[in-house]
């Protein structure tokens, strides 16, 4: 399967097709990070590189509107940060 250069974002993988998923509110949470040979129709993945190494993930993500939940949910996925969808930007989670 090919899939095109994504830049950083939220989408909605649908019959081969990322469709971008715009939010204005909650925080993108990523469960695992995940290969493109992973992806199954009707799953949402995020794109995001990392501000501080430059490295850019592919994960399979979820969408949590509390900001504890999305929080301690990143801690237990062992995660670098979430996005914030209100502010546009990465909340870093400490380790």
């Amino acid at each position: 399967m090919t899939t095109p250069n994504l830049q950083d974002g939220t989408y909605l993988y649908q019959d081969g097709k990322f469709l971008p998923i715009t939010m204005t509110d909650g925080y993108w949470v990523a469960e695992k990070v995940i290969h493109r040979s992973e992806l199954v129709s009707g799953m949402v993945v995020g794109v995001w590189t990392d501000s501080e190494t430059g490295t850019t993930w592919f994960d399979k993500t979820r969408l949590v509107r509390n900001l504890t939940r999305a929080t301690a949910l990143a801690t237990l996925w062992q995660q670098l940060a979430i996005w914030d969808n209100a502010k546009g930007q990465e909340i870093r989670i400490g380790r």
